[in-house]
């Protein structure tokens, strides 16, 4: 949350809604069980895509959503790429910076960490960063992501 009393980014209004980590990729060998869990994860997943886009909705009905927007520095064309990321995009900014050994760079700056979780959740790449991430790749990100620059200097800093 943001220093002034009504200032809050989308972030917090996720956290406000609580999110599900993002489904395990699928290994042939885990059975039915495992395709059950991921199947789960995903209901979870839509439902908290469906409750955050009410959420916005309420606001635009009571004319608060682009106050709310202006003050999440987002625009009404960031609300429809968000939600389709919702939840997952934070539990991969942070896998991402985990596999790439920047998670406590990323952290020591908030300002930096809200700049980097906002471009994750709306980035349009969101299939190709989830196929990197399944791949066990440390570079190629670079192609994708829209916090790759951050990132890279990240790495390099912690060298």
């Amino acid at each position: 949350m943001s220093d002034h009393k009504d200032d809050f980014t989308a972030t917090d209004i996720a956290e406000w809604l609580g999110t599900q980590p993002e489904p395990v990729p699928a290994n042939p060998q885990d059975g039915l069980g495992h395709l059950a869990d991921r199947a789960v994860a995903a209901f979870h997943a839509a439902r908290e895509r469906a409750r955050l886009r009410r959420e916005f909705e309420m606001l635009d009905r009571e004319g608060e959503l682009d106050r709310v927007l202006a003050d999440a520095h987002m625009t009404r064309d960031e609300i429809e790429p968000m939600l389709a990321n919702y939840p997952a995009s934070a539990d991969r900014l942070e896998r991402m910076a985990a596999r790439l050994g920047v998670t406590k760079a990323m952290h020591r700056d908030a300002v930096t960490e809200r700049a980097m979780q906002h471009e994750c959740s709306v980035c349009l790449q969101q299939g190709k960063c989830r196929h990197w991430l399944e791949s066990g790749a440390t570079e190629g990100y670079a192609e994708f992501c829209p916090n790759a620059e951050l990132l890279t200097e990240m790495r390099h800093a912690r060298k």
